[in-house]
């Protein structure tokens, strides 16, 4: 008779501690689960394309504007940081959760994410952001709000951000809940003068006006293009075609004669012409 009740005990303490972890177990309230070695669950190209579906057995569908951001259209600036949000609308839906990574085109993290509130956290994995147990219970919709920083250096490219949002039926299993996904592409902006130079003849510095020996030719971006050559009053070319490929060119006027000379820069099919004092 002892021996019964025991085993009776201790089959309810089971029930009792399967009953405790089943939320967590199929509805990962507290957080959508990701590891170092293969990511989380948002589509995205790090998991190959895995969903919420792999844990969760409902049906995975596509969803535009599920996430959003405030990154300008002509693209983000590497290290400058910005808000990305997540918003699902379900009606009669009462518990959502959430996970998004923002990925390069290799899969592999593309710039830092920081939770601005209790209602999101880093996962596991902190290239992943996920809901927390105070933010799911939501009526008819959800959102979530975080920021993301740009990556540093330049030259990442495009960020593709995934996102997989679980509107759950809230039964305390891991089924009959529907998943749906979205992707947005963010481009990395073009800075003007550092990626693609652009040089005109008016940006060029040249100085001093009077000299017995140099002048120094200064431009704000390097160009092949640029030549200069050196004439007297009389039109007779007195220093040959010089190219100026450097940001920072000189040129030795020390052995000709005292006089006034032009200097002719030339860049593609435009000139400027520039008068300079020999003492």
């Amino acid at each position: 008779m002892k021996s019964s009740r025991s085993l009776i005990s201790g089959l309810i303490v089971l029930a009792v501690f399967f009953l405790a972890i089943q939320p967590e177990l199929f509805t990962y309230h507290a957080g959508a689960p990701s590891n170092i070695a293969n990511g989380g669950y948002t589509g995205g190209t790090m998991e190959s394309g895995r969903l919420c579906t792999a844990c969760h057995a409902g049906t995975a569908q596509y969803r535009d504007q599920l996430i959003s951001s405030n990154v300008p259209a002509d693209g983000y600036i590497p290290g400058v940081s910005y808000s990305i949000t997540v918003h699902i609308h379900e009606p009669g839906i009462t518990r959502f959760g959430f996970e998004a990574s923002p990925q390069d085109n290799t899969g592999a993290a593309a710039g830092t994410l920081t939770p601005l509130d209790l209602n999101t956290q880093l996962s596991t994995n902190t290239n992943y952001i996920t809901h927390t147990a105070l933010s799911i219970d939501q009526v008819d919709s959800n959102t979530w709000t975080f920021d993301w920083m740009a990556p540093i250096p330049s030259g990442t490219g495009r960020v593709d951000f995934f996102v997989a949002v679980n509107v759950t039926n809230h039964d305390g299993t891991n089924n009959g809940d529907q998943i749906y996904f979205d992707t947005v592409s963010i481009q990395e902006k073009v800075a003007i003068g550092i990626n693609n130079p652009v040089l005109t003849l008016d940006e060029i510095a040249v100085y001093p006006g009077i000299t017995s020996d140099f002048v120094y030719i200064n431009t704000q971006v390097q160009n092949t293009e640029l030549l200069g050559g050196l004439y007297n009053l009389n039109g007779q070319k007195v220093l040959p075609d010089h190219p100026l490929s450097y940001t920072q060119n000189k040129l030795d006027l020390s052995n000709l004669p005292a006089g006034v000379y032009l200097l002719d820069l030339r860049l593609k099919n435009t000139h400027r012409t520039i008068k300079l004092l020999k003492r």
